[in-house]
């Protein structure tokens, strides 16, 4: 590779083979494991997936500054203020449409596109296929679920007899 045009070619393969394509499996995933311990309840599950209220979106444009976009069209959050009688309906059924279930958490995952700058230049877009983005709102929850797991599978080798739990690495000294 010799070229401009040679490294931007291997550095988008390379990352389009990365973050662009599905995973097929989750082989990693012990569906036992995630089972034990504490899950939620019947009526706790549910709250998770209600309705969102009117209410609660007219209280959250209330909430963003006047001078803040909301979104990435650039309209702020007085535009929509100021146009609420007209475009009112429309947010509701948007808001009502991104929280039914499985819907945001495709969406987060489904919008996600990255450009490689060589030499100053970006690449095309690479769309990811797996992966969040920086900043993105599911990643605490993910995280949360993530360090769960991982609790649960360590709780579940404590109980294995042969594995051995070392409290101070400097008895190995």
């Amino acid at each position: 590779m010799t070229t401009t045009e040679e490294i931007k070619g291997e550095v988008s393969s390379f990352y389009r083979n990365l973050i662009g394509t599905v995973a097929s499996n989750l082989d990693g995933i012990d569906v036992n494991i995630v089972r034990k311990g504490k899950q939620l309840a019947p009526d706790a599950a549910e709250s998770l997936v209600k309705h969102v209220l009117d209410a609660k979106t007219d209280n959250a444009l209330k909430g963003i500054d006047i001078n803040k976009a909301p979104g990435l069209d650039g309209f702020n959050s007085l535009f929509f203020i100021k146009a609420w009688a007209i475009v009112k309906a429309d947010i509701y059924e948007a808001v009502k449409d991104f929280f039914r279930p499985g819907v945001m958490l495709r969406q987060c995952l489904q919008t996600v596109s990255y450009s490689i700058l060589i030499d100053g230049l970006p690449t095309t877009l690479i769309a990811a296929k797996k992966g969040l983005r920086q900043g993105d709102p599911m990643s605490p929850y993910l995280f949360a679920l993530g360090m769960e797991y991982l609790s649960r599978c360590l709780a579940t080798l404590a109980q294995n007899p042969e594995f051995l739990i070392i409290l101070d690495a400097k008895e190995l000294i």
